[in-house]
């Protein structure tokens, strides 16, 4: 059996607007994802990180100490739709 370290994040910022920012990490360090450019049908990997770009906004990767790595994606959000509050909505003829 093999046993590691998983971690997810889940955060938002308002450093560029909203953005949810999702961070996964593991002690793979050696092992960087590529995105790939061509998708046979019986391949065994690609297809997340293919979701990712088309979902996300950014993405990337950053390394962790020892040898252990983090890929991060994030994704504007859209500014949330101001609400209308009756008791501060003035009376319009």
């Amino acid at each position: 059996m093999i046993c590691f370290e998983f971690h997810l994040s889940l955060t938002t910022t308002v450093r560029r607007g909203t953005t949810l920012r999702i961070e996964i990490s593991d002690p793979r360090g050696d092992k960087l994802p590529v995105l790939p450019l061509v998708h046979t049908p019986n391949a065994q990997t690609g297809r997340g990180l293919t979701l990712v770009d088309a979902l996300c906004h950014r993405w990337g990767t950053i390394p962790r100490h020892p040898n252990a790595k983090t890929v991060w994606a994030e994704i504007d959000l859209p500014d949330p739709a101001p609400t209308t509050d009756p008791a501060t909505t003035p009376d319009t003829p």
